[in-house]
């Protein structure tokens, strides 16, 4: 692209001393459906949010007929659900008060049944399907494989495993669930004896991430799984391939009032937190339920699939027949799950396509928007820092980018140094996309004396990315506070034509902090109230327009110092993902609003992104920049080994409900 230089002129701009007193509208909401926040495209992270757990924008139902917000009529409002108030006498706190549970905002990282989208279940009812031996067992659970030998089998009317002495028996069905994203229920009808003497017994479900494949000599690596044990007497928990847990089956009987040879209903529940719950029922799938093991702790790995396996061996002709299943039930939550990020392999930029990439440059501060070309095509850029000027680059496939033109050649930069006279230095831009197809690059602005401001370019002509003479637009002003630098901006609009701009703020004690502003229609910025909720200290705090500060305590991942926020919402929830910083490491994490003004931590104030430990991102992680592309968040990113800076990419499934 052609680049040219212009001088530059500089609006004068005297921050503010009052904050607005009204809520941000980050959306119109005429239909009374709850769906209050909507982006349209041009956005940064443009989407169309929808209401949360909605799968379209019509009227307050779904496409099933539920709710649009589970066990509400209408979300409550952000300041009901966050001012640490029991509004209702009910004993509940905010996110913990059913009434406030399902919201958007507070379903955000939990995975409860009200809050994760669910999919038809997958159902292999054994007691169903007529014949016998794998053969018919194939014909019964479609999609499904089977290891082992003895070779599993159906046989009346049930699923037999098998196996041997030494190696496991079983089946595999199709296709994979991942349980760092999704609330997982996993019900399976068993039928087995509480002891066998002399003889191996069992039948186990669960999942395995395992990639190893399964054949006639094979020991089930299981991540998670319950395990019926006729030759022990006991129901077991197994966790990462070893007994986490363990009660005898007569005890299992006697809770459920169930006689010796009664069928027990057992549910293998999981959450996106990395919690296990195992459950019985005599009713079958519909319970009551009695809990066996509760909320014990494990680790999902990934991707998993689901597995029934187990023994049956050294068996005399009057034992009774061996531990079997009649049905296979499989549930499936998509949830919101910020922290489920899974980062990929290969560096983003610079890319190992072209040439023009020097090895000793520092690649960083991604900053991407996706929209749709007036030909309805779905396109993506991003604006990148590379060798101190800001350039452009195209989306390709499967979340990579391609640079626009070389960027080494200073004339190929969106804005470099020297664009103005007041302009010695770039960094952190900032993508948006103008309802009029113009493009926005919003920047810190370096002065010669180290001087940092918010400054914006605007492209010349719909969709070029050629930008005009720049402009500063929030600059310290020491009269009026302790202000010494403005810089990392990100800016969004909403539904209603509303730009919010968050930015950092540095003061001259050293401290750092995250503040919201409202942008008018001239590019000038005005503060905007904000009120964080912090569970932790049991208190609301109505800090102004701050929406993260640097939190001091030594423990935390942003003790140090934060930065570089990131603005996008979907699902019904305004999301501020922010990079923060302890001792010299820097992690990512995210703050989460219903209406732009009541705030919380998302991941109860953990990082959602840390350094890999290995790879170009093994120590650090920063500069995050969040897209919804498909079914799909993107997370962009500048990871660090500590020697060079690269832009990496990790993503998460986001439930149907929330996908634009």
């Amino acid at each position: 692209m052609q680049h040219r230089s212009r001088s530059a002129t500089i609006l004068g701009f005297a921050l503010a001393t009052s904050a607005l007193a009204m809520p941000l509208a980050l959306g119109c909401d005429d239909d009374t459906d709850g769906s209050a926040i909507d982006v349209p495209d041009g956005g940064a992270g443009a989407t169309d949010a929808g209401g949360w757990p909605r799968a379209d924008a019509g009227a307050g139902t779904d496409d099933a007929g539920a709710p649009a917000y589970p066990g509400e009529d209408s979300p409550p409002s952000g300041a009901g659900c966050f001012d640490f108030v029991d509004g209702d006498g009910d004993a509940e706190l905010d996110c913990d008060d059913p009434d406030c549970a399902s919201t958007p905002v507070c379903c955000v990282g939990r995975s409860s049944e009200s809050c994760c989208r669910p999919a038809t279940p997958r159902v292999v009812a054994f007691s169903e399907c007529s014949g016998t031996g794998s053969d018919a067992l194939l014909a019964c659970a479609p999609g499904a494989t089977l290891f082992g030998s003895p070779s599993p089998e159906l046989r009346d009317f049930a699923f037999y495993p098998n196996g041997g002495d030494r190696y496991d028996s079983g089946l595999v069905l199709g296709g994979s669930v991942d349980p760092r994203v999704s609330r997982l229920s996993i019900l399976a009808s068993v039928e087995a004896e509480d002891a066998c003497d002399g003889c191996l017994d069992s039948v186990a479900v669960g999942l395995t991430s395992s990639a190893a494949t399964l054949g006639t000599t094979s020991l089930v690596d299981a991540d998670v799984a319950f395990l019926v044990s006729a030759a022990s007497g006991e129901l077991r928990l197994v966790v990462g391939g070893a007994v986490s847990r363990a009660v005898p089956l007569a005890d299992v009987r006697a809770m459920l009032g169930a006689g010796p040879r009664d069928a027990i209903t057992y549910e293998l529940a999981t959450s996106t937190s990395g919690r296990v719950d195992v459950s019985a029922s005599t009713s079958g799938p519909t319970g009551p339920w009695t809990s066996i093991f509760g909320g014990v702790r494990y680790a999902p790995r990934g991707p998993a699939r689901v597995i029934a396996w187990g023994r049956a061996s050294n068996r005399g002709p009057s034992d009774p027949p061996p531990a079997h299943l009649r049905r296979l039930e499989v549930s499936e939550g998509t949830c919101d799950a910020p922290a489920s990020l899974e980062r990929g392999n290969d560096v983003i930029l610079p890319d190992a396509i072209d040439p023009w990439w020097s090895s000793g440059e520092r690649t960083r501060a991604p900053s991407v928007v996706t929209y749709d070309d007036q030909g309805g095509e779905r396109r993506a850029r991003m604006a990148f820092l590379y060798q101190g000027r800001i350039h452009a680059a195209a989306g390709i496939d499967g979340g990579r980018f391609r640079a626009l033109a070389d960027p080494g050649d200073p004339e190929s930069a969106m804005i470099a140094p020297g664009d103005a006279p007041w302009l010695a230095a770039v960094a952190d831009p900032a993508l948006l996309r103008g309802a009029d197809r113009r493009w926005q690059l919003w920047f810190t602005a370096i002065a010669d004396d180290g001087t940092t401001s918010i400054a914006r370019a605007v492209g010349g002509t719909a969709d070029s990315l050629a930008m005009g003479a720049p402009e500063r637009v929030l600059a310290p002003t020491s009269e009026l506070d302790t202000t010494v630098a403005w810089d990392s901006p990100s800016v969004i609009r909403t539904a209603s034509g509303r730009t919010l701009l968050a930015a950092r703020r540095r003061d001259a004690d050293g401290t750092s902090e995250v503040a919201l502003f409202a942008v008018d229609e001239s590019g000038a910025p005005f503060p905007a109230d904000t009120t964080i909720y912090d569970p932790s200290a049991g208190e609301v705090r109505e800090d102004g327009h701050v929406v993260r500060r640097a939190t001091g305590i030594a423990t935390d991942f942003d003790c140090d110092e934060v930065a570089a926020p990131a603005l996008i919402e979907y699902g019904g929830v305004l999301r501020l993902y922010y990079a923060g910083r302890r001792g010299t490491r820097w992690s990512i994490g995210v703050m989460l609003s219903q209406d732009g003004v009541h705030w919380r931590e998302g991941n109860d104030g953990r990082a959602i992104l840390a350094g890999s430990g290995a790879g170009f991102d093994a120590l650090s992680t920063n500069d995050p920049a969040p897209v919804v592309d498909g079914a799909e968040l993107r997370l962009y990113y500048t990871g660090s080994d500590g020697v060079r800076d690269a832009i990496g990419l990790a993503r998460h499934a986001i439930p149907q409900g929330a996908v634009p």
